[in-house]
C-alpha cells in the first residue's frame, strides 16, 4: 500500500510537470542582434553582439582582412553628423529594423528611446573606387531553424561619392588555422549587387537567406554573414558615410522555453513529495538494511 500510495505521488509529479512543460511551437526567434549601444564611440572593431534581448546567440563583428575597411573607416558613432559642430546631438541611430515582435523570453528592444549609435563605413581618401570592402558576423547556429532571416536598416548620405553598391554572402566552414580570414572560410554570395538608397534617411533591408539559398542555410552550427560595399567614385570625402543599425538574424523554430511555467512544474513536484513526505521517509530513509 505504501508503495502504491509512493507510485501514485510520483506519477502525479510527472504528470504535473509535463501540463506546465510549454510545447515545441513554431515561433519566429531572435538569433543573434547588434544595435551597437554597448559598444564605444569612435571604437573599431570587432563587436560583440548586443545583449539587449535575452536568449540571443553571442556572435562577434568583425572587419575582413582579405577585403579589409582601412583604419577609420569602420567605426561606431553615437552623433550624425559628428561634430563639428560640437553642439550636434542628433542620434546616428535608429529605432528603424529593431527587435519589436516581443515574446515573453525575448521582449522588445528596451533601447528603443535611446537609439543612439549605428556602424558607420565612413570616407576617406584612402578607399578605391570598385574595390570591395568587407565585414562580417559569426559564428550564428541554426540548428533547429527555418525561414533564416537576415534584416538591418541603413542610411547613406553624402555628395554621392559613397558606397552606392552591397553584396551579401554566408559561410558554414569556420576559418581554418593561418588562413588570415576574420572568422570564417570561402563565402557564397546569395544577393546581387544591390544599390543603396542615398537620400539621408534609413531604409530597411529584409532578406530570406533560407529562400535565396535553397535552405543552405538551415541547420547549421556555424554560420557566417559577410557584408560587402563598393563605389563607383571612391567614398573619398569627409560627410560620405553609410550608417548601419539593428542587424537582425531571425529563424523559425521552437519557442524558447518559459522559465516561469518550468519551475511551476518543479514546484508542483516538490508540492506533491511534501504531501507524501510520510510514504516518502517510510519507504525510503526508515527502511531497515
Amino acid at each position: 500500500m505504501k508503495l502504491r500510495s509512493l507510485f501514485l505521488a510520483v506519477v502525479g509529479a510527472l504528470i504535473l510537470t509535463a501540463a506546465f512543460v510549454p510545447r515545441a511551437n513554431a515561433a519566429l526567434n531572435l538569433l543573434t542582434y547588434y544595435n551597437f549601444e554597448q559598444d564605444a564611440n569612435l571604437s573599431d572593431p570587432p563587436y560583440p553582439s548586443s545583449t539587449s534581448v535575452p536568449f540571443t546567440q553571442s556572435t562577434t563583428l568583425s572587419n575582413d582582412p582579405l577585403n579589409s575597411f582601412p583604419g577609420g573607416n569602420i567605426l561606431v558613432r553615437s552623433v550624425y553628423p559628428p561634430p563639428p559642430p560640437a553642439s550636434n546631438t542628433d542620434p546616428a541611430g535608429t529605432t528603424m529594423n529593431q527587435w519589436s515582435p516581443g515574446t515573453v523570453n525575448q521582449p522588445a528592444d528596451p533601447t528603443t528611446a535611446d537609439p543612439n549609435h549605428a556602424l558607420d563605413l565612413a570616407g576617406e581618401t584612402n578607399v578605391t573606387s570598385g574595390k570591395l570592402y568587407c565585414f562580417e558576423i559569426g559564428a550564428i547556429n541554426t540548428v533547429g531553424s527555418t525561414n533564416v532571416s537576415l534584416s538591418f536598416a541603413m542610411a547613406s548620405f553624402g555628395n554621392g561619392g559613397q558606397y552606392d553598391h552591397f553584396t551579401l554572402a554566408y559561410s558554414t566552414t569556420p576559418s581554418a588555422p593561418g588562413s588570415h580570414t576574420a572568422l570564417a572560410g570561402s563565402f557564397t554570395t546569395f544577393t546581387p549587387s544591390t544599390a543603396i538608397i542615398q537620400d539621408g534617411t534609413y531604409h530597411s533591408y529584409t532578406f530570406n537567406v533560407s529562400a535565396l539559398t535553397a535552405n543552405a542555410v538551415n541547420g547549421q552550427s556555424t554560420l557566417y554573414f559577410q557584408f560587402c560595399f563598393s563605389t563607383v567614385s571612391g567614398n573619398n570625402a569627409h560627410g560620405n558615410d553609410t550608417l548601419i543599425d539593428n542587424i537582425q538574424v531571425t529563424g523559425e523554430g521552437a519557442a524558447v522555453p518559459e522559465p516561469t511555467t518550468a519551475i511551476t512544474g518543479l514546484l508542483a513536484v516538490v508540492g506533491l513529495c511534501w504531501c507524501q513526505r510520510r510514504w516518502l521517509f517510510r519507504s525510503v530513509c526508515l527502511r531497515p538494511a
